[in-house]
């Protein structure tokens, strides 16, 4: 069963008719939202699920473990689930994601944010010091199906591969697109550290090849499958910013 029809919703429709297993993915998606009312929702249908008899799988954040923004509403409220979780579920499973890549219009996504940036040539600020860690959309199915053929019940798993700097990142999407990247280089940011040595341990015995292992192939998979939806469109792309996003990169 799944609740939610997003990015995450969709790459996981191989579980829509499996009885034993409830994939929650109708949570805020925007790390940036402020609004109250919506997690409100979200803890309201969270909580309208828990008499149920499958197996929970919630989709929390890594960024938990970056002191730039584990103090906003989003990532407090993924710690409240959390612990809520814990507390009125049986059979739950709690994956912690960093930023996802996949093919969505969602331009609060980093990874949009900056292709929209700079295929349209805005300025926008990026952080000198900052790294962040990415997971391919593609990749969640085989990482919940790891996690189900080892019997993972009740656990909460950091999922993370390598990670990679913003300014190394932009510039790499700038040559995939060939344009040349307009930004301010500001003084901040930060790298951190997550545990992973859950994930890592189950990893050690299976042959999954999960193609966020390799950021720079991630990303010219998701710039070709960017140019292509570009072309699609035509020239006539809006171009937008977002001040959270900016503030993070």
């Amino acid at each position: 069963m799944i609740i939610g029809r997003g990015l995450v919703a969709k790459s996981l429709k191989s579980f829509a008719k499996r009885d034993d297993i409830l994939i929650f993915a109708s949570g805020v998606s925007n790390s940036s939202d402020t609004d109250s009312n919506n997690y409100e929702r979200e803890e309201k249908l969270l909580l309208d699920q828990q008499h149920t008899e499958a197996t929970l799988v919630y989709f929390s954040t890594c960024s938990i473990f970056d002191e730039d923004v584990n103090k906003t509403h989003y990532v407090v409220h993924k710690q409240k689930m959390e612990k809520l979780i814990e507390q009125k579920f049986s059979n739950y499973l709690i994956l912690r994601l960093p930023s996802l890549i996949g093919k969505t219009d969602n331009p609060n996504t980093i990874f949009n944010f900056l292709s929209n940036s700079i295929k349209n040539q805005t300025n926008f600020n990026v952080h000198k010091h900052a790294y962040r860690y990415f997971v391919d959309v593609d990749d969640l199915e085989p990482i919940l199906n790891l996690l189900f053929n080892k019997r993972i019940s009740n656990e909460t798993i950091n999922i993370a591969f390598d990670n990679i700097g913003i300014v190394d990142m932009v510039n790499k999407i700038g040559r995939q697109l060939d344009v040349e990247p307009i930004y301010n280089l500001v003084n901040r940011g930060s790298d951190f550290e997550i545990n992973t040595s859950k994930f890592d341990y189950l990893q050690i015995d299976d042959q999954t090849e999960f193609q966020s292992k390799n950021i720079n192939n991630l990303i010219e998979k998701y710039i070709s499958q960017y140019t292509d939806h570009i072309k699609n469109l035509g020239s006539n792309i809006e171009n937008v910013t977002f001040r959270f996003i900016q503030n993070q990169l």
